[in-house]
């Protein structure tokens, strides 16, 4: 049985998952902004990994490399620019974001020979297209949710700063400050996701529509059309490309 480390560092979580034979038999959510130290969180047996990979949206030096560096791992991966890569991409590797990539990889071991479209609701909304020959075609980028309300309050003189919750009734027309607010950036973003969605099903109607991010589960009931939430999707992609290297060395 092989088992692997997965770490990706995002804006605002950590995920560290545990892989065994390509399936995913854990994960644990952290802050990246409070991380502790993985011998402070994990045991080492839960560590111990034959093979490991990180990927971090930062391009510093990172205090969990010095964790893992002879420490739980025979075989440690840090994603880069330049490391091979199970899928063909159209794009400039050196300044595609690390979960970006990842997200692509995840989706195209997913649904092979499909067209797909993935829409990662996090801190920026991603936008990445998949063709059924399994090359990745390009993606854009858009504010998260949170990033709009914080872009309303710093920018202005009065506008207050806005947060949602699952529950929250958004309204059609905001009948106060805060609740306009609310309505024009959720209502927003829907008509966004949604626009994108009804782009890529013109040139492809039975395009597969995938929904991953911290936001992925609040916005798959708003949208009008049929999505498949995928949560662990960058995750799934990460043990793609690490299992893509062991491959790769021992061919």
């Amino acid at each position: 049985m092989q088992r692997s480390l997965i770490i990706d560092r995002g804006n605002t979580n950590l995920k560290v998952a545990i892989f065994e034979n390509q399936e995913l038999v854990g994960v644990r959510h952290l802050s990246a902004s409070t991380y502790i130290g993985l011998k402070n969180t994990f045991s080492s047996e839960e560590l111990l990994c034959h093979s490991c990979i990180f990927s971090s949206v930062a391009q510093v030096e990172d205090p969990i490399l010095e964790d893992l560096k002879g420490h739980f791992c025979q075989n440690l991966y840090v994603l880069n620019d330049q490391m091979p890569i199970p899928i063909e991409i159209d794009y400039d590797r050196t300044t595609l974001g690390a979960d970006r990539l990842a997200a692509v990889v995840g989706a195209g071991s997913l649904f092979p020979q499909e067209e797909i479209l993935v829409i990662d609701a996090g801190t920026a909304v991603t936008y990445e297209r998949i063709s059924s020959q399994g090359k990745y075609l390009g993606g854009n980028i858009s504010p998260g949710l949170e990033v709009r309300f914080s872009s309303l309050h710093h920018y202005t003189a009065r506008l207050p700063l806005v947060h949602i919750h699952e529950s929250d009734n958004i309204p059609q027309w905001g009948t106060n400050t805060s609740g306009a607010i609310m309505a024009g950036v959720v209502r927003g973003l829907i008509l966004e996701m949604e626009g994108y969605i009804e782009a890529a099903r013109q040139e492809h109607p039975e395009i597969r529509v995938l929904l991953t991010g911290g936001a992925a589960s609040y916005f798959e009931t708003k949208l009008k059309y049929q999505t498949f939430v995928a949560d662990d999707l960058v995750l799934r992609g990460l043990s793609c490309i690490l299992d893509y290297q062991i491959r790769e060395c021992t061919e």
